[in-house]
């Protein structure tokens, strides 16, 4: 076999373990990143909406009154009977609530947001509409709404949850911290809301920046010594 078959052969060999190499490398360096951490924050009620419509602020109250009816539903965990407000038996009865502001860590991202309340209904013909809405902070249309039919007559939390946006931009900050609680009775009926709110999911992600990783420097030193190897014998047969 001459020298420059065995030359082809080896540069044809030292390439595959270059791009083996390689790949092994790059399998572990991912396969080493941490997941993100997840984490929930509840949003409770913090005060009586200022602007509402022509039909809202006509629930009653027990344990609480006017101008503070948020303080019947901010309770955590949630009373029961002790306080709540009560919707008057008609359509069309709208009661709206701000929420707490919240922070979360720089490069962090919104997962998700739900909204809960725990409530009883008197018969099950009853339906209300409990929605996030920024409609009366930004005018436009961005309303997340649970609609619950027919709930039953002990308090039971219900919730729905949305993922990266609802009915609008994505959820940020600015969203978040300018929702309002909507609560909307749409038939004929009573119902008793004894806590609402909403919980916001968001992760924070490692740092993913360049670090010293010994095993990253693996591949190249692997490489160097076969270069060196291959260039060494190079000279030699040219000898």
């Amino acid at each position: 076999m001459g020298t420059e078959t065995k030359l082809k052969g080896l540069i044809v060999i030292v390439i595959a373990l270059i791009l083996g190499v390689l790949m092994i490398g790059t399998v572990w360096t991912n396969s080493q990143l941490p997941a993100p951490t997840y984490y929930a924050v509840m949003l409770k009620p913090n005060g009586d909406f200022s602007l509402p419509p022509p039909n809202a602020g006509n629930w009653t109250t027990e344990g609480c009154a006017d101008p503070d009816k948020y303080e019947c539903i901010d309770e955590d965990p949630q009373d029961g009977n002790t306080t709540f407000i009560v919707s008057d038996q008609g359509d069309a009865n709208i009661e709206m609530f701000t929420l707490e502001n919240m922070t979360i860590p720089s490069g962090a991202v919104i997962d998700s947001v739900s909204v809960f309340a725990w409530l009883r209904g008197n018969t099950t013909g009853t339906v209300i509409d409990i929605s996030l809405d920024d409609y009366w902070i930004f005018g436009s249309n961005f309303m997340c709404t649970m609609i619950v039919n027919s709930p039953g007559v002990s308090f039971q939390n219900y919730s729905q949850n949305w993922g990266a946006t609802c009915n609008g931009p994505a959820w940020d900050l600015i969203v978040i911290n300018t929702m309002i609680l909507v609560m909307d009775q749409t038939a004929s009926d009573i119902v008793t809301l004894t806590m609402a709110g909403a919980i916001v999911y968001y992760a924070v992600f490692p740092y993913t920046g360049p670090q010293w990783d010994l095993m990253g420097f693996v591949p190249l030193i692997i490489v160097a010594i076969l270069i060196l190897i291959v260039l060494s014998w190079w000279k030699l047969e040219s000898k």
